[in-house]
């Protein structure tokens, strides 16, 4: 299935895919527009669940994921799908709960958020997304203001990842990690990207813990990264 050509926007009060909602389907959106849609739990923009996703020359941007405990993916979210973002834009997306109480919240995945499968990013632009988590009860947590993978092989290249930001509210203060970045499991090679501006600062740009992050001929913050870089299966890293 080919969409080409078309802005889908105004979409939502759905559990997922607010714009589009793809099922164990082969499915391509090319030269279109993904706006103001949202879902309750993931993938405000769209939503793919197996089957594969490509995004090509299109922009995706603001949506959001929002309502529930756990909301994931603003932009895209996919499980057990093999997806590719390329020559795109995904701006502007937000994963954030609604009013949950004392219940425990977790966002994650401001702009893409993918699970159990496969993620490529080529010559795209992620940019101004959020994960936001607050609740009034003691477990807040967001990951991946841009970017937000679990158990998923993502390669990134050629691709800017900017002004993504995190934040979380609780008593006591919630978790928030990984602004431009949040790998958990699988792998991560990252090659020609340029990081910068994601916040906030301490929070560390890339949360990847028990991976191990490769980088290649990227820059982080202004500071260019020769050769071949790895970063260690540590937890969180920061270019700052």
């Amino acid at each position: 299935v080919t969409i080409s050509g078309v802005t889908i926007s105004g979409g939502g009060d759905v559990e997922q895919g607010g714009g589009i909602e793809a099922q164990d389907a082969d499915l391509t959106v090319e030269k279109s527009t993904i706006t103001g849609n949202w879902a309750m739990q993931m993938g405000g923009g769209i939503f793919a669940q197996g089957g594969t996703l490509d995004v090509e020359d299109s922009s995706v941007s603001g949506n959001s994921a929002q309502g529930g405990a756990d909301c994931l993916g603003g932009g895209i979210a996919a499980s057990g799908a093999q997806v590719t973002v390329a020559n795109s834009t995904i701006m502007n997306n937000y994963a954030f709960n609604g009013d949950v109480g004392s219940q425990a919240a977790f966002d994650t995945g401001g702009g893409i958020y993918a699970q159990h499968g496969t993620l490529v990013i080529a010559g795209s632009k992620i940019k101004g997304n959020t994960a936001f988590s607050t609740t009034s009860g003691t477990s807040a947590t967001s990951l991946g203001g841009g970017v937000s993978t679990s158990d998923t092989i993502v390669s990134i290249a050629r691709s800017a990842v900017t002004n993504n930001n995190l934040e979380s509210i609780a008593n006591p203060p919630g978790t928030s990690q990984g602004s431009a970045f949040s790998t958990i499991g699988g792998s991560l090679t990252i090659t020609d990207c340029t990081f910068s501006g994601n916040g906030p600062e301490g929070k560390g740009e890339f949360y990847h813990p028990g991976v191990t992050v490769v980088l290649k001929g990227s820059t982080v913050d202004g500071r260019k990264l020769l050769g071949e870089v790895t970063l260690d299966d540590n937890g969180s890293t920061s270019g700052r």
